[in-house]
């Protein structure tokens, strides 16, 4: 089976095709992300993704230092949750910080200080499974609050 495909523009002059496979970076099993970052810089240009959990408990730097085309942010869900994937079962019990709808907002705000294009993925917490007309109003009301 195909995945369908999409194709978008930025104001930058970029161009992308939907689906991306992208570098993604999470405190979640990797403790020292911003040394792992640091390893990195040099080698990532493209587009990125990292999550707004994250960044607000100033895991990973709010200002990356290699310039990405495109920053995905993601919303905190995978860091939040207390299920430890079977890749990082040695890291034993993981235990996730407070996060919800309100931290979530204000890291993103927080990231949208500089002019890198952004993609926004709209909030969800694993404990609060929603059906998906609730999520589409969610990311529709998040896209008015940015906008």
């Amino acid at each position: 089976m195909l995945a369908r495909c999409t194709k978008f523009s930025l104001p930058n002059g970029d161009n992308f095709e939907t689906p991306l496979l992208l570098p993604s970076f999470s405190s979640k099993g990797f403790p020292d992300l911003r040394k792992i970052i640091k390893i990195l810089e040099e080698y990532i240009s493209g587009p990125v993704l990292i999550s707004a959990y994250d960044v607000h408990y100033k895991l990973i730097q709010k200002r990356i230092n290699f310039s990405p085309q495109l920053l995905f942010i993601d919303s905190g869900g995978y860091e939040c949750s207390s299920i430890v994937d079977f890749i990082n079962h040695s890291i034993g019990v993981y235990k996730p910080k407070k996060w919800n709808g309100k931290l979530f907002y204000k890291a993103i705000n927080a990231l949208l200080e500089d002019n890198v294009p952004k993609v926004v993925i709209s909030y969800d917490h694993p404990r609060c499974r929603q059906s998906l007309s609730i999520q589409i109003n969610a990311a529709r009301s998040l896209f008015n609050i940015l906008v």
